[in-house]
């Protein structure tokens, strides 16, 4: 008989997905006692590891954690997480790998990403140690000095809009290839980053140079895609003291312009305040330097000393926005499910979490069993 010849050797979706249920049932064949009781119909035996866990098992023939939130409103695979055994190779693999996606990222926030899919058993441990082994990660780690700070001002603490008072800061300069092909011309490039003060979330901006134009330019993008600010706060850099002349300039000519439109009065009603922190006080930047060195550490555990052109450099630093954005805001235990992140109060969701698909069109009995918990 001849041998069928595949029409393309590029993978399917469906092939990717056999491949990843094939693996996972290996990783899973050391529960194999407990998952030939919960097929029978019993209960898995008091001395296993899994018995708290109220583990079952799906169509697919996984292992999943059970639990008591079938009628929340969480996605289907952090209700029921993948079970993986500790040490796997397998579980290692999809920490490596996740950790790698999504920019090197550290303990809490790796963890709470592989949470979505998986339960590996002792999976903190296995990312302490993946993050500790990492050579990007282990290069980039610096030990900081603990000191006592001063209260934190009012607009830190008091509930407001996202980014309604925003910290500004730029990073760099960075290296940026003009064009692609054989020894391209290279030219500087800057980071305009702006983080909120209350929910810690971050927009970055590619600026091309260090010109009061420039920076205004980065700020209406950034106003027309975040909404409007009530207060920044920045250094005592030259573009921000330029910046700050001519919004204030826009303002007095919007105050003096006589209009009786509703929209020329809305706009003679609104401003930026702006605020500079004291010369040579870097500290009382804090919040935004901290973001700055967060940026920092995806970028240079990603591209090193690599040239990117501007568009691939703003691919990544939208990817890193992504990422910073969906991190934990507080430690969370192993057993925690659901956890608060930036990206939370900016769209109800992190970045890196997948939505479930709208099944409302389809009929109840023509659901399978995971579609109709879902539904």
């Amino acid at each position: 008989m001849k041998k069928r010849i595949p029409s393309s050797l590029t993978l399917t979706f469906e092939e990717i997905s056999e491949a990843r249920i094939y693996c996972l049932r290996h990783a899973q064949e050391g529960f194999s006692s407990d998952i030939h009781l919960l097929k029978r119909g019993k209960a898995v035996a008091n001395l296993s590891t899994l018995r708290t866990l109220s583990p079952m098992v799906c169509k697919n023939g996984l292992l999943r954690v059970g639990g008591r939130l079938s009628n929340s409103l969480l996605p289907e695979e952090v209700k029921h997480p993948i079970i993986l055994p500790k040490g796997h190779r397998i579980s290692l693999l999809i920490l490596e790998h996740e950790h790698r996606i999504h920019l090197h990222p550290g303990v809490t926030a790796l963890f709470v990403i592989v949470r979505q899919q998986y339960w590996i058993v002792g999976a903190r441990n296995m990312i302490r140690k993946l993050t500790h082994s990492c050579h990007k990660c282990f290069r980039q780690r610096h030990k900081t000095a603990d000191q006592y700070m001063a209260d934190l001002p009012a607009v830190r603490v008091r509930q407001a809009y996202p980014f309604e008072n925003t910290g500004c800061d730029y990073a760099g300069p960075l290296l940026l290839k003009v064009h692609k092909g054989r020894n391209p011309r290279k030219e500087k490039g800057y980071i305009c980053l702006f983080v909120c003060l209350v929910t810690s979330a971050i927009h970055l901006e590619l600026a091309t140079d260090l010109s009061t134009e420039t920076f205004l330019a980065a700020l209406r993008r950034f106003i027309s895609r975040r909404g409007k600010c009530t207060h920044i706060f920045s250094d005592n850099g030259r573009n921000f003291v330029g910046a700050k002349k001519v919004l204030d300039d826009m303002y007095k000519l919007i105050l003096s312009q006589q209009h009786n439109t509703q929209v020329t009065q809305s706009l003679a009603s609104e401003g930026i305040k702006w605020s500079f922190i004291p010369p040579h006080a870097p500290h009382w930047g804090g919040k935004w330097e901290s973001a700055v060195r967060s940026v920092k550490l995806h970028l240079r555990r990603v591209i090193g000393n690599s040239i990117l052109t501007f568009e691939q450099m703003h691919t990544l630093l939208a990817q890193i926005e992504c990422v910073v954005n969906s991190r934990p805001l507080f430690a969370t235990s192993d057993t925690e499910v659901s956890y608060l992140s930036p990206a939370h109060l900016l769209i109800g969701r992190p970045y890196t979490s997948v939505p479930e698909g709208d099944l409302g069109h389809i009929a109840v009995n023509r659901l399978d069993y995971w579609q109709n918990v879902v539904s």
